[in-house]
């Protein structure tokens, strides 16, 4: 990428807080990839009966041929660089959503916005930190779409342009960050749009954000209770909606989310292994436990290694914990979305979680 495009690209971020990415796949590579995922979903949906599975998480997504190698491509790699730095820092928590959509209701000061569902920021789980607040912080969701973003079943998101940056600076970091999210909130109002994603396109987008699932036309209009419960939308077999997302941040900011990340994990152990409870889904546990660099297909790794990218990853006392809650939640038969016969370790005897 030339010094002109790296720059221009720098400044849409600036402004934008997302940027799309044309062609990443062809569309034989993008049906080939689909039916991968969609035999993956099919194998977890026959060994759990009566279950709703909404995503792959980490272990099994990874067990799909060529899950991975769309991040190491040249426009991908090239965009990260020009938005991040050349030795970004790509996080282990690959994961396959399948006609996943959010239900939540964005409100005001406590009045809620018309027919605005699933509106959010992949930061918001973090609450008021003063390190949000630094120029340089840089945390970006990618994800990769598998068809396009058409109006009648949506596929893609809808973002809210610039709602990533602060208003203004007044001095009082609290006071600015509650700014912005009350800026964002209003912006979902009057100026959210859909992203024009076409089968194979990909989109990067800052931690902060305001953004949602595309609704389809029926779910603008009706949402059955069920589908409200389960954040997920039935589609005819040949419009399954399936995307594959991961994190990626400036190298300074990496550990920090990770460390985020286990306390996420902790919660998820605690909420399934709760005997009066119902279950629930593996996903922080599995993502953290799952060592990238040791994981990964090798010429995966090469490829990264070559290209200057580095792996989020956890190490020492803090790697020990994260196994820990893996091997215990795994254990518990009470995931809605695992099955020891298709954790990848499991099955092959292999030490996928090296350390």
């Amino acid at each position: 990428m030339i010094a002109g495009q790296t720059e221009a690209l720098q400044r849409q971020f600036e402004r934008d807080g997302y940027t799309l990415i044309r062609g990443v796949l062809s569309p034989a590579e993008c049906q080939a990839l689909r039916e991968r995922i969609l035999a993956a979903f099919e194998r977890l949906d026959t060994r759990l009966p009566g279950r709703v599975v909404r995503y792959l998480p980490t272990s099994l997504a990874s067990d799909v041929e060529g899950a991975w190698e769309w991040l190491l491509r040249e426009p991908v790699v090239e965009t990260l660089r020009a938005i991040l730095e050349p030795a970004y820092t790509l996080m282990p928590d690959l994961h396959i959503q399948r006609n996943m959509f959010g239900t939540n209701r964005v409100d005001v000061k406590g009045i809620p916005l018309p027919r605005r569902w699933g509106w959010h920021q992949d930061a918001c789980s973090e609450g008021f930190r003063p390190l949000h607040l630094e120029p340089a912080y840089r945390v970006l969701k990618g994800g990769l779409y598998l068809q396009d973003n058409d109006p009648e079943f949506g596929g893609g998101i809808d973002v809210v342009p610039g709602s990533h940056r602060l208003p203004l600076r007044t001095g009082d970091a609290r006071r600015d960050w509650n700014l912005r999210q009350l800026a964002g909130r209003l912006g979902v109002l009057w100026n959210a749009q859909r992203v024009p994603i076409r089968q194979g396109d990909a989109v990067f987008f800052h931690s902060f954000l305001w953004h949602s699932s595309t609704l389809s036309v029926r779910q603008r209009r009706r949402l059955t209770e069920a589908e409200q419960g389960l954040h997920m939308f039935q589609t005819p077999p040949e419009k399954t909606k399936l995307t594959l997302y991961v994190n990626v941040s400036r190298s300074a900011y990496a550990d920090y989310f990770l460390r985020h990340c286990l306390g996420r994990a902790q919660a998820e152990h605690a909420e399934v292994s709760r005997p009066s409870g119902a279950g629930g889904e593996l996903f922080f546990c599995d993502t953290l436990a799952f060592h990238a660099t040791g994981a990964l297909p090798p010429a995966v790794r090469e490829a990264a290694s070559r290209a200057g990218i580095r792996w989020g990853s956890l190490a020492g006392e803090v790697l020990r914990e994260a196994r820990r809650l893996r091997d215990e939640i795994t254990a518990t038969g009470r995931l809605w979305n695992y099955h020891p016969e298709l954790d990848p370790a499991r099955r092959t005897g292999a030490v996928v979680m090296s350390g």
